[in-house]
């Protein structure tokens, strides 16, 4: 590309006969145009749209592909006078996180608030405890686990078996694993 010195000195050497410097400098100012064109055209390629590529040649432009990302939220859960929280993570598409922890905290209220025989106070202190817990939502297991399983405060659940049974199943045994170790020290400590 040619500098804007270049071509002005171009310019001005070009003269044609019998029109003198008044042909020259029309000649200028339509190069100028040009250059100042050209570039307005490269510089429009840059102001696409942040997410998007250009398309099939017809002018529109798709959309970058929702693409597997760290996903968490905090969940509310309540008994009687009692709140607690929860937290809810996986790694996952923005389509597929959607509503992934609205899910788990209803089922987590419809057990606490309704048919759930065992003692609800037990399960809000496994939530109030150490960090609380931890639904951490997997795709596909890999022959980890089919349901779910549970290490200390953290509930390993699968995403296509997100169910009122296997919530209040991986909270049970949450809150069994957590009174096992309670009474395992209370023992150590007492003998």
């Amino acid at each position: 590309m040619l500098k804007s010195r270049t071509l002005i000195a171009l310019c001005k050497t070009v003269s044609l006969p019998g029109k003198g410097k008044i042909m020259g400098n029309k000649l200028l100012v339509l190069l100028a145009i040009g250059a100042i064109s050209v570039a307005a055209f490269l510089a429009c390629d840059n102001n696409r749209t942040p997410g998007t590529e250009p398309g099939n040649g017809s002018g529109s432009e798709t959309p970058t592909p929702d693409l597997p990302r760290d996903q968490s939220e905090t969940i509310n859960m309540s008994y009687g006078q009692r709140t607690s929280t929860a937290i809810v993570q996986g790694t996952m598409t923005n389509e597929q996180w959607k509503g992934v922890a609205d899910m788990i905290e209803n089922l987590i209220d419809d057990s606490l608030n309704g048919s759930f025989t065992g003692d609800q106070d037990q399960v809000m202190d496994a939530f109030d405890r150490d960090g609380g817990v931890i639904f951490n939502v997997v795709i596909d297991p890999e022959g980890e686990f089919i349901d779910f399983k549970v290490i200390g405060n953290n509930i390993y659940i699968a995403l296509s078996t997100i169910n009122y049974n296997n919530i209040v199943l991986s909270i049970v045994e949450v809150v069994l694993e957590r009174d096992l170790v309670a009474q395992s020290i209370t023992q150590g400590a007492s003998g």
